[in-house]
């Protein structure tokens, strides 16, 4: 993949005075090789990169996201679809227009901050425009950088909560270890498997990957790992983004672009609402320990949406609490929840041996309450973790009825020149 200073090199001069404008360079008394070296430090300073990527909204960085999750590259005309057109201007049309400034699109605001380039590749078909990002740039793009960030309505959200009726006690924040703040990297990674199965598809047995497939595709994940891959797989099924046919996994053209096109807490929303009322993904399977057999009575939706009514019901919404003390709870409080005959049920554990009568309640229901929370909700944004504890956030609280779903203000951030 081409690099920055040869991406440069190519460029328009108007494209060059811009994109000066856009990183803060002084031109004036630089000839035409000293202009575009000092261009290229600016826009290879991890400092200023960073700045950038905080200025750029949730869209804009979604595109980014796809074109990594490429091989840094993708026909124009794909990118064009799902993130808008690119004017083309000449140096007379930049001084005039200021596509960096004004720009009518994301594809269009990253091609004149210098983010994005074209160049044209060579196919069977011809040649072929093909957007791409410098493979120095992208080698320090701050992708990781996915944390709640401009959530402007996130106190008015929470001081319009009424607490309700509180069954458990707080963990004060000074007793907590090893805390793991949720964040919204499972968009990050839809997007990068959405972009990969547009180009690739990928063979699926059930309702997992192949090995070959996952060994593939987990290196490109903001959070690499098969549990979490798998829920991404199951999600974006559950979301009618993704569809599999024959044994393979392909994106879903007809919903990826509305999905791609919506806010970040928008698309957030979609996929905790497609996971709330999916019967496609079962948590079960996918509990470690466990090992049920098909015929199973089991019901995905159902078990889920007790147990999230459960967490409503006695978890403080405000403040840390303790996992094994929720779980304790809910066995004295709706043991049955999952299971209601603790006898009929095939489920073994690793041993092979069949967990039944409930002496095995902590195995089972147990287990799949922990998996439930450490897994999917934290996952996908709605819980803070540590060491036997957990949080919500505020999306958590929005999933789980207590407040509205916070509406995100991401304002256009002017650059200072």
């Amino acid at each position: 993949m081409q690099k920055l200073l040869n991406t440069l090199r190519d460029s328009d001069p108007g494209m060059v005075e811009a994109l000066a404008e856009v990183w803060g360079v002084n031109l004036a008394r630089l000839d035409e090789e000293a202009a575009l070296n000092a261009l290229q430090e600016a826009m290879l300073s991890p400092e200023k990169v960073e700045d950038r990527w905080d200025r750029l909204d949730d869209r804009e960085r979604g595109a980014l996201q796809m074109l990594l999750a490429t091989q840094l590259k993708m026909p124009t005309a794909q990118f064009e679809i799902a993130f808008g057109k690119i004017r083309k201007m000449g140096k007379g049309a930049i001084e005039r227009d200021k596509p960096y400034k004004n720009a009518e699109s994301a594809a269009e605001r990253l091609f004149y901050w210098g983010l994005i380039a074209e160049s044209y590749e060579q196919t069977k078909k011809g040649m072929r425009a093909t957007i791409y990002i410098p493979e120095d740039l992208a080698a320090i793009l701050p992708a990781h950088k996915t944390s709640y960030a401009n959530l402007k309505d996130e106190m008015e959200a929470e001081s319009a909560f009424q607490q309700g009726p509180v069954g458990m006690m707080q963990i004060e924040e000074e007793e907590l270890e090893f805390v793991q703040p949720a964040d919204t990297s499972i968009v990050d990674d839809m997007t990068t498997l959405l972009a990969y199965l547009r180009v690739h598809t990928a063979e699926v047995e059930g309702d997992r990957f192949l090995p070959v497939e996952e060994d593939r595709l987990i290196p490109h994940m903001l959070m690499p790992s098969e549990p979490r891959l798998t829920f991404t797989l199951g999600l974006g099924v559950a979301a009618d983004l993704i569809t599999t046919q024959e044994g393979r996994a392909h994106a879903k053209r007809t919903t990826l672009q509305r999905w791609l096109s919506a806010p970040r807490g928008q698309q957030l929303k979609a996929l905790a609402v497609a996971w709330q009322k999916t019967t496609l993904y079962q948590e079960l399977w996918h509990t470690p320990g466990l090992h049920p057999e098909d015929g199973t009575n089991y019901d995905a939706a159902g078990a889920r949406n007790a147990a999230l009514q459960l967490l409503a019901d006695n978890i403080p919404a405000e403040d840390w609490w303790s996992i094994e003390e929720f779980i304790t709870l809910v066995k004295a409080k709706q043991s049955d929840f999952l299971r209601n005959d603790y006898d009929s049920w095939y489920i073994r554990d690793d041993r092979g041996d069949y967990l039944r009568g409930y002496d095995t309640w902590d195995q089972v229901e147990g287990a799949y309450l922990e998996t439930l929370l450490i897994g999917p909700m934290h996952w996908l944004g709605l819980l803070d973790l540590a060491e036997d504890a957990a949080h919500l956030t505020i999306w958590g609280k929005a999933f789980l009825g207590l407040v509205d779903w916070p509406q995100p203000n991401i304002p256009e951030e002017v650059i200072s020149y």
